[in-house]
């Protein structure tokens, strides 16, 4: 009787050392947790409406009125990976690591991305001009392109060196529901209007007041110390730092972008319009990743610093693909298993034979949010060569499957070709990882 009473004694004493450890880490991870708590709130909502949204658009234009939004899109992405330039992964790091030059920074970057952004301007026009006699690129399309080629504008990274998260997610928010309200508008009182047309206007009206409000609050809080004369000299830094990371950036649209591009002049618009439909099953998954891969991007340049231990290192990025990993698992596991059911019931039947490509977009998933999580130790190590030596390969070898399997089995293959890109991008970024943590004795 006194061993099970010391037992059991021994047991609570255990269990309220666990409990006060419990304590002790949520105290301190309070503020990432509200954080966390907040973008992931935000990234449902978007995420529910958009996807809503997304499908009534989706069935509304039809197939190839889809496909030719997807092409659209896909080429703005393209425009917005030249105006950003890499800064979406290396300006955190920067701002965190000089933050005597906070000011100049931020200038230096929107002024860099300005240039950028009228090159990709002058790009259209010259492509509309003499390289489009199909007509191909439409007005609408490229009015789509160039706002989503605005959208790199955006502070996301000064807010995030701030650890501003929540406070920019509500713009983001409130960015998103104008769309969403916008659309509706058409969808409830006017839905002959709702077209491309009308889907160019709503983004033009979203993205504006969202440059609008962060910049007006960002550039209250920015102290300005007359150092303008350094800004020059800084974006001729900002681009030849960034160099590797943006050809990096550019050379991993080949595993989303390029796919898409392929499959509008390959197999047409009908066919993208299927793929795209799938692959809404990636955005779902990825407003849900990257919203915590905002709250680990900071904390992961923290841990790279010098004088961080092996162990410091290995537990944080334990955690943290652990985490992100089960972000995605409420999106990918049911487009693995039941395709079929989720395109039945949300999409015109025209749409059914998406089912095998959004299988394996949903292993992709699984890929993808591992990757984001390697992918920002590598960067945050200062490890750019690595990491463009990787997404090159990977891209490489996107392109190669791609021009392969789409002439024979359209969006499917793009499907594996972009499984297969990826897998080897991955597994080289993840060794180097794997290698620096190993190194930090």
């Amino acid at each position: 009787m006194n061993a099970d009473s010391h037992s059991i004694a021994k047991r609570k004493l255990q269990m309220g050392a666990f409990a006060a450890k419990v304590r002790t880490l949520l105290a301190a991870q309070r503020g990432r947790l509200e954080s966390l708590s907040v973008l992931l709130f935000v990234r449902f909502i978007t995420a529910g409406l958009g996807f809503v949204t997304t499908v009534k658009i989706a069935n509304v234009l039809g197939r190839a009125g889809y496909g030719e939004l997807a092409y659209a899109l896909a080429l703005g992405t393209y425009g917005a990976a030249i105006v950003q330039y890499g800064l979406n992964r290396t300006l955190v790091r920067d701002l965190i690591h000089d933050q005597d030059h906070f000011d100049v920074l931020v200038l230096a970057s929107i002024a860099l991305r300005a240039v950028l952004f009228l090159v990709v301007v002058f790009g259209l026009v010259l492509w509309k001009a003499f390289g489009d006699p199909g007509g191909v690129l439409s007005g609408v399309l490229i009015c789509i392109v160039i706002i989503k080629s605005f959208l790199p504008f955006e502070l996301n990274s000064v807010y995030d060196a701030w650890h501003q998260f929540k406070r920019h997610a509500m713009y983001a928010l409130v960015e998103r529901c104008l769309y969403f309200i916008c659309i509706w508008i058409a969808v409830l009182f006017a839905p002959d209007m709702l077209g491309l047309a009308w889907i160019a206007g709503a983004m033009a009206v979203s993205t504006a007041f969202y440059m609008i409000v962060q910049y007006r609050w960002a550039f209250r809080k920015i102290v300005i110390h007359g150092n303008a004369s350094l800004i020059p000299k800084t974006v001729l830094s900002l681009l030849r730092n960034n160099i590797s990371i943006w050809i990096a950036t550019v050379a991993a649209l080949s595993f989303s972008s390029f796919n898409q591009v392929v499959l509008r002049h390959l197999k047409g618009a009908q066919e993208l319009g299927g793929y795209a439909v799938a692959w809404q099953l990636v955005v779902v998954a990825e407003m849900l990743v990257l919203n915590i891969s905002r709250i680990g991007n900071p904390a992961t340049a923290r841990i790279t610093r010098p004088g961080t231990s092996a162990a410091a290192r290995r537990r944080f990025m334990i955690k943290y693909i652990a985490v992100i990993l089960l972000a995605a698992m409420p999106v990918c596991l049911p487009a693995v298993i039941c395709p079929e059911l989720i395109l039945r019931v949300l999409f015109r039947p025209e749409y059914l034979t998406a089912a095998p490509i959004m299988r394996v977009l949903g292993v992709y998933v699984i890929l993808l949010s591992a990757g984001i999580a390697a992918s920002q130790y590598v960067i945050s190590a200062r490890m750019d060569r690595t990491y463009l030596a990787s997404v090159v390969l990977g891209g490489a070898l996107t392109v190669v499957l791609n021009l392969l399997l789409v002439p024979k089995i359209a969006g499917l293959g793009a499907a594996l070709a972009l499984i297969g890109g990826h897998w080897i991008c991955m597994s080289i970024y993840g060794l180097a990882m794997i290698r620096d943590i190993v190194g930090h004795r």
